[in-house]
Formats: structure tokens, C-alpha cells, sequence
């Protein structure tokens, strides 16, 4: 990695799911640092650091016991964007994840499903 080589944030919940990536990044020769939101503390006077924010939050992240990573994404997301660093997969996908309803009345194509889902 070059000295001028922006690093990239990987913002996610489950740990499992990052060392595939975390080497594949590496085999490209970019710098990649892992930012799990499955719990801390957001200091929203703080400036976020310089570099490109990929997140990769889930919308079954409760399932693995991470009830608190969908909220926390999403204000790590707003912070993120209020200050102008570049997002991939930001809010407003974070917000298409989240919800079949928005999914349904977007332009992306999905597979068929009703709302409220029968239990």
C-alpha cells in the first residue's frame, strides 16, 4: 500500500463473515480496516477519519444476537454522511435492506411478497 492509497472501512456485524474479504482486500494490495457495530459508543462531535465507509450491516443481524447493530449502523451511516466521507451501500440501502415495504415500492426488482408477511 502507497502512503496515498485510501484506506477502506468495512462496517459489519459479524465477525465470521470478514476474514474472506479482509484477504481478498489484501491480494488487491488495499488497505482495509474492520469496523464491527455490534456495540460502542458514537461520538457524534468527533470527525470521522478520512477514507471510503463499505458497509455490510445485515438485516438478520438480530438473529446472531446483534439487536442493536441495525440502529447503531444507522447512525454511524448519518455521521458518516453528514460529514462528507463516501459510503458505500449508506443509508438509504441500509433503509432498502431494513424493509420489504420500501423494497416493494422502489425500482428493484424482487421476488414476490406480501406485507404485512404471514407468520
Amino acid at each position: 500500500m502507497t502512503s496515498s492509497q485510501t484506506t477502506i472501512y468495512a462496517l459489519h456485524e459479524n465477525p465470521e463473515w470478514f476474514p474472506p474479504f479482509a484477504r481478498a482486500f489484501e491480494a488487491e494490495g488495499m488497505e482495509v480496516k474492520e469496523w464491527l457495530l455490534t456495540d460502542g459508543v458514537l461520538d457524534l462531535d468527533s470527525v470521522p477519519p478520512e477514507g471510503i465507509f463499505w458497509s455490510r450491516i445485515s438485516a438478520s443481524a438480530h438473529t446472531r444476537d446483534h439487536g442493536k447493530s441495525k440502529d447503531y449502523a444507522r447512525a454511524v451511516l448519518a455521521w458518516l454522511e453528514a460529514h462528507g466521507r463516501r459510503t458505500v451501500n449508506g443509508r438509504r440501502v441500509l433503509e432498502l435492506e431494513m424493509s420489504k415495504a420500501r423494497w416493494a415500492v422502489s425500482k428493484f426488482s424482487m421476488p414476490h411478497t406480501t406485507f404485512p408477511p404471514r407468520l
